[in-house]
């Protein structure tokens, strides 16, 4: 993923360089979701202070046709995520599901 930050209307923007890694495709309610976080922010004068990632829910009835998807669980991590001028690599963020909507 690459995302431009700062500036004015886009001129003076910096890019940012990040690689969100998930431990696995298919999750159940209740679960812990382990994600590793690559960042490359080496390109930008600004220090990266929160991410936060949004999961789509997608469910459906065995043997049926019944499927539905669109609920959409956010997560937020605020705090060091990346120096300015820095790279960071390995940052392991966990998080767990929820079981009742």
């Amino acid at each position: 993923m690459f995302r431009k930050i700062g500036g004015m209307a886009g001129l003076g923007a910096e890019q940012i360089r990040a690689k969100f890694t998930i431990s696995k495709k298919v999750f159940s309610p209740g679960e812990k979701v382990v994600v590793k976080v690559d960042m490359d922010n080496s390109e930008c004068g600004k220090a990266v202070k929160s991410y936060k990632f949004k999961l789509l829910r997608m469910w459906s009835i065995p043997n049926t046709t019944q499927k539905g998807e669109g609920y959409v669980q956010e997560f937020k991590f605020e705090g060091h995520c990346c120096q300015a001028k820095a790279k960071e690599e390995g940052r392991m963020c966990e998080f767990e599901l929820s079981i009742n909507d």
